[in-house]
């Protein structure tokens, strides 16, 4: 099974390089030209797409659907194991503020933030329900820029650079077997 975990498009707070986590922040402009820019990127690659699945959450929802839309694909359901990783009392600061007060050796820290360990768990899980509950050829995953990350660092053992807005990773395999077979994908290349 192919699959392309792609990131939701940019919303105010991404423009303004607040940290969003499980705070449902909707896609701004931007982000839905560039969910649409990811649709067409998508489909010139082919027929190797046949349903979408996504985080509950807005701006990734709304992402999903749109690229849904441009390839001709139903949405298949979303996945509340697929929302972004909680940050607790760091969603809404500013990064740079964060990183001054919350972060300890590269890590979040403070209460109500979920464990990184405990993100890659749950997103390996989500995507492997999604592959066995909907067993086709290639599933599209819209979802969040740290949970994709925390999938990518956890098969390839590398830390993963930032995911930009739209863009995507892909795996291949089956549930329990995933490996990564490119790397990230810009939405508008």
């Amino acid at each position: 099974m192919r699959i392309a975990l792609v990131r939701h498009g940019q919303t105010d707070w991404n423009a303004a390089q607040r940290v969003q986590g499980a705070t449902d922040v909707p896609l701004n402009d931007r982000g839905r030209i560039q969910a649409q820019e990811a649709g067409e990127r998508l489909r010139d690659e082919g027929d190797l797409w046949e349903g979408v699945v996504a985080s509950p959450l807005d701006r990734a929802s709304v992402t999903a659907e749109i690229i849904a839309d441009v390839l001709g694909l139903p949405m298949l359901g979303t996945y509340d194991d697929l929302a972004e990783r909680q940050y607790g009392v760091v969603e809404g600061l500013n990064v740079f503020e964060a990183r001054k007060q919350y972060s300890v050796g590269g890590e979040w820290v403070g209460p109500g933030v979920e464990l990184f360990e405990h993100l890659q768990e749950r997103a390996l899980r989500a995507i492997d329900l999604a592959a066995t509950e909907h067993p086709i050829d290639g599933l599209l995953i819209v979802a969040h820029g740290t949970l994709i990350r925390s999938v990518v660092d956890l098969l390839t053992g590398e830390r993963t650079q930032s995911i930009p807005n739209a863009a995507s990773v892909r795996l291949e395999g089956e549930p329990g077997r995933w490996s990564v077979t490119a790397g990230i994908v810009p939405a508008d290349a």
